[in-house]
């Protein structure tokens, strides 16, 4: 098992590097489904990766911007150029219900997310979208409502957080959702930089000319590491 960090730690670069993650966590949240898995607790917190492929050699498990030495600098690569795998950890409320067995239901209302309006100690509910409703949530408030420029993601949450959990997709049909919205994104707009909400227009004058610069040194020099000094 490799050590583990924060899923945006670093923060993302691109429109894709978000494109991908969520691509990613619905084909686990799929895997797990199939398999009779219902997470209920798949928020921020319990989402990391493995960025080895950023920090190539490693980082500090403490001061995790140094290198395992603590003191030199860990610059990490691009998620562009070096893509991580994303993984869900923390399965203490975790249910497993065999395909067959019909209605799929549960009880609890534990979890870092406490939104979902069907969370009861009393009366059951359908985990499984349980789950499919605290992933869209996260999509929403990690995403959508601190970016300007991922505004294609709202129908794919706000199916996902539909009130009524009969009215949320499965997460295969999410992921169907999801792949299309990647299709239909044009390329450039999906390797253009993130656009935090609150930029005042100077400020995103100056972040878009350093990404073009970035971007043709990339192109020039044929380098696939960047520093990510212009975090969001």
């Amino acid at each position: 098992m490799p050590f583990l960090r924060w899923f945006d730690s670093p923060s993302f670069d691109s429109v894709d590097d978000v494109l991908d993650l969520g691509e990613q966590l619905l084909e686990g949240l799929v895997f797990l489904h199939e398999h009779g898995i219902a997470h209920r607790d798949c928020s921020y917190t319990n989402l990391m990766m493995d960025a080895t492929p950023l920090f190539p050699d490693g980082f500090h498990p403490l001061r995790n911007t140094f290198k395992p030495d603590g003191k030199t600098v860990a610059w990490p690569n691009s998620r562009s150029h070096f893509p991580v795998k994303y993984y869900f950890i923390d399965f203490g409320i975790s249910v497993q219900i065999p395909p067959d067995v019909q209605p799929k239901l549960a009880v609890g209302g534990d979890g870092r997310d406490q939104a979902p309006p069907e969370l009861s100690d009393d009366v059951p509910y359908d985990p499984f979208k349980l789950d499919v409703f605290i992933l869209g949530n996260v999509f929403r408030k990690n995403f959508y409502d601190k970016l300007s420029n991922v505004g294609f993601l709202r129908p794919v949450w706000q199916s996902m957080t539909q009130p009524d959990p009969l009215e949320r997709p499965s997460p295969a049909e999410a992921l169907q959702q999801w792949q299309q919205m990647r299709r239909a994104v044009p390329y450039t707009r999906r390797r253009w930089r993130l656009k935090r909400r609150d930029e005042v227009p100077l400020l995103t004058l100056f972040l878009d000319v350093v990404h073009l610069i970035t971007s043709a040194a990339h192109i020039v020099k044929g380098t696939k590491t960047t520093k990510n000094l212009f975090s969001w």
